[in-house]
């Protein structure tokens, strides 16, 4: 009796923190590279493709890995993953939306295929590269899609500032770069960027400007008796569209899956 009454306060103990997410939302995980600025000081600057494909491939991989995802959005050393749980009654979330359970399994996910494919790519990066993870739900899909656009301004304006630092330092120290940067907006460095650096932002890669993406798309395949079908492909875009002007591509992908809210 006393193992089991042991057993019972023990489990309680777990069961104090064992959060859940409420069911039948859309879910957003956040991956975050840890220390970063270190792991990825030797790479190409200001943007390195390789690492750009590196983050992509982890994205395929979570996609194939977290039940519901929708959509995996990728910029700088993040990822961020929208899940729903909704098409139908009968849909399950993943790891029953147990908080703990996604953090612990997504982070060891990224870490695991981030090494994998940096390893196959010669990516040179430096130490062990390690991920840290965050989840929380949203009420509707439109602020998931929020999310994404939220998530997306920001990849702008980081790459708008990385820009600006790497071509100003070509030519000034420090201390210069950041007194000429302090409190500026986007627009005004990218006036910068030109006039300074003469350096049209627009010739970086998409994919550094605004981010990569994975989804799903409906494509259709010919079996090998002749007949056509769908099958929901993943996809991966490097050419993403500004998401705050044509929010109507989000929704198109992330809308996908009956929502059984609005049958």
């Amino acid at each position: 009796m006393a193992l089991v009454s042991l057993r019972d306060r023990i489990i309680s103990y777990e069961q104090n923190t064992d959060f859940r997410i409420m069911k039948k939302v859309p879910v957003v995980i956040v991956i975050n590279g840890r220390s970063f600025r270190k792991v990825s000081s030797l790479l190409e600057k200001p943007c390195s493709m390789t690492m750009i494909e590196t983050f992509a491939g982890v994205c395929i991989k979570l996609m194939q890995e977290i039940d519901g995802a929708m959509f995996a959005y990728s910029f700088n050393d993040e990822i961020v993953v929208i899940t729903r749980n909704d098409q139908t009654v009968d849909t399950n979330a993943w790891f029953d939306n147990k908080v703990q359970k996604i953090c612990s399994a997504t982070a060891s996910i990224t870490t695991s295929e981030f090494n994998r494919l940096a390893k196959l790519s010669d990516l040179q990066v430096i130490g062990d590269p390690t991920f840290t993870s965050s989840v929380f739900a949203v009420p509707n899909i439109t602020e998931a899609i929020n999310v994404l656009i939220s998530k997306q301004n920001e990849a702008i304006y980081t790459a708008v500032s990385m820009a600006c630092l790497y071509e100003l330092g070509k030519k000034y120290d420090l201390s210069t770069i950041k007194q000429t940067l302090s409190e500026k907006s986007a627009s005004q460095k990218l006036d910068i960027l030109s006039k300074q650096c003469d350096i049209n932002f627009d010739d970086y890669p998409a994919a550094f400007k605004r981010g990569s993406a994975v989804y799903r798309i409906q494509k259709v395949i010919e079996s090998d008796e002749g007949f056509e079908k769908i099958k929901n492909k993943l996809s991966v875009d490097m050419d993403l569209p500004n998401f705050s002007r044509e929010p109507e591509f989000l929704e198109g992908i992330i809308t996908f899956g009956r929502d059984i809210f609005r049958q």
